[in-house]
């Protein structure tokens, strides 16, 4: 008969019990990893809902206002004066005298 010593079986009584003390260890952080993980699923879903609410309120707000094509009209004025001492002045300060013509930048 082979007989097993004492000492082996004391050996593999605390291995099984370091090996079961470890895998409560891991399922511990296991549960605790899958609870985190709710937690960031969530935080992500609130930051999405948050991100389509303020796009959605920014898509109101922009659509207030009206799209308006602005048309600029030119208007040519022409201004005579009579005498001799007469002078007409311009928005950009030229001075005319008798119905003179201002060439701003013409050639020489």
């Amino acid at each position: 008969m082979n007989e097993i010593p004492l000492n082996e079986i004391q050996n593999e009584k605390d291995a099984l019990d370091q090996s079961i003390a470890l895998n409560r260890i891991t399922l511990a952080l296991l549960e605790s990893q899958r609870e985190s993980n709710k937690r960031m699923f969530k935080i992500i879903i609130a930051l999405i809902v948050a991100f389509v609410v303020m796009f959605g309120a920014f898509l109101y707000y922009e659509s207030q206002w009206e799209n308006v094509e602005d048309v600029a009209e030119t208007i040519t004025t022409t201004q005579e004066v009579s005498g001799e001492d007469a002078e007409i002045n311009n928005v950009h300060g030229d001075q005319y005298n008798d119905s003179s013509v201002h060439n701003e930048g013409a050639g020489d």
